[in-house]
């Protein structure tokens, strides 16, 4: 079963949310990506999610970014995947994000 940034597992058959307000793998194994939602504390605050471990070796995937003190939901016209798992990159301004996502194994079950 994948991995969570905790170490435990995920519930059968759902999507799960992650939140972080600091750079987080949030899984290792191949996953969708569905949404995120960003929590910035001023205006522009942006998160960079990736395609991979770190963002240095990961596809970009994108930059998302939120008004002040709101919730900015940010959702995909459908998931993308995510073949070598996904990592957030948190830049300025963000009290947190939510990335929503579910592991490969679960998405093709659904």
């Amino acid at each position: 079963m994948p991995d969570t940034p905790d170490g435990g597992a995920l519930p059968a058959d759902r999507w799960t949310c992650t939140p972080t307000a600091v750079d987080l793998v949030i899984t290792r194994a191949p996953a969708e990506l569905g949404g995120v939602v960003v929590l910035a504390s001023a205006d522009g605050g942006d998160v960079t999610l990736y395609d991979g471990l770190d963002a240095g070796s990961g596809r970009k995937l994108g930059t998302f970014k939120g008004a002040a003190n709101v919730s900015n939901p940010i959702g995909l016209p459908k998931p993308v995947y995510c073949g070598r798992g996904i990592y957030v990159d948190v830049g300025a301004s963000i009290t947190e994000v939510d990335v929503i996502w579910r592991p490969l194994a679960q998405a093709a079950e659904s």
